[in-house]
């Protein structure tokens, strides 16, 4: 056990594991044998219940399934069994072969974290929010950031992760995906049913999610043209190079603004058939930076008696470079 647990679970228990009987509200303890159900009077260990929550052995006044009496006259006590027995000889823990354990669990310092009288929680938490009690050893993982994850933001740590034990890393109730797909329900049906579906998506949400707090709209550790151009190099120096620049990728949730990020039913993971797509934006009169304006296109194919081929086939991107070039209009 760590000199730390171990210091913690004394203070907890006093010294050498042995408790002495004085009151709370410093009534003179008793020098005789008393009955199981006097020990929490108004005089005597009247705080032991004050809980929403109260310990089962305590709620029925059997404090000596977990403390002995050594000396009546000292009324002095000492625990049924050590502490590492005391606990587990009631609440039995699974722990699978060759899983992760949590230290205070490994230590047996179950009263680091529990209160073995009662608590504000069902749990026997030592503070009133999971987290709050997570905090006292590890760091706030929301920080200074505005967007934060519902389960922590609600200080559901147990939401994702184990308190005891867990077959995966970092104590997480899932391994990869499947853990967020338990909440993102409607994300996991579109990747299983859609036709075309994102490597990350498949695999590890973490690669493109932050699974605690962060300044970007949904979840996202940096910018969607950062954090898409990390992989997708290729269409980066297209379009730092590109001398025409298409407002679509440089602009608002750049890459977002056509590509799905999960799964599509369309190629290249396109939110929508290709032409509906591109007018979405080219619905209507567009100024350039230079002061230089593109027509109404929808319209003007919509109204047109005679259509391009590519056109009639819905085809811009036989014509038109879709992330930038270096030609006018982004023409190949």
């Amino acid at each position: 056990m760590r000199a730390s647990l171990k210091t913690t679970i004394l203070a907890l228990l006093g010294a050498g594991g042995a408790i002495l009987g004085a009151s709370a509200l410093g009534a003179s303890p008793p020098t005789t044998i008393v009955a199981r159900d006097s020990c929490v009077t108004a005089e005597c260990h009247a705080d032991i219940k004050d809980y929403a929550h109260v310990h089962g052995p305590v709620s029925v006044n059997a404090c000596d399934s977990c403390h002995t009496l050594t000396d009546p006259e000292a009324h002095a006590f000492t625990l049924a069994r050590t502490a590492e027995q005391i606990c587990v000889f009631c609440h039995v823990v699974e722990v699978p072969d060759g899983a992760f354990t949590h230290e205070p669990y490994r230590a047996g310092a179950c009263l680091s974290c529990h209160n073995p009288h009662g608590s504000a929680t069902p749990a026997m938490l030592r503070a009133d929010r999971y987290d709050d009690l997570c905090k006292t050893c590890h760091l706030d993982v929301t920080g200074a950031n505005e967007l934060i994850h519902g389960p922590a933001s609600a200080g559901a740590c147990g939401a994702c992760h184990e308190p005891h034990a867990a077959r995966h890393p970092k104590l997480l109730a899932e391994s990869g995906r499947d853990l967020c797909l338990r909440c993102h329900v409607t994300t996991g049906i579109e990747i299983d049913t859609m036709n075309v579906v994102h490597e990350p998506a498949m695999s590890d949400c973490l690669m493109c999610h932050d699974p605690h707090a962060t300044n970007i709209a949904a979840m996202l550790p940096a910018e969607p043209v950062e954090l898409c151009t990390g992989c997708h190099a290729d269409i980066a120096e297209t379009v730092d190079t590109a001398s025409t620049q298409h407002a679509a990728v440089t602009t608002d949730r750049s890459c977002l603004n056509c590509h799905a990020a999960h799964a599509s039913d369309h190629p290249a993971l396109l939110q929508g058939e290709p032409m509906s797509l591109c007018f979405e934006c080219h619905n209507t009169e567009i100024e350039l930076p230079d002061g230089a304006k593109l027509q109404n296109i929808k319209q003007i194919i919509e109204t047109g008696t005679s259509l391009h081929g590519p056109v009639a086939q819905h085809n811009c991107t036989a014509c038109h470079e879709i992330h930038g070039g270096g030609h006018k209009r982004l023409l190949t």
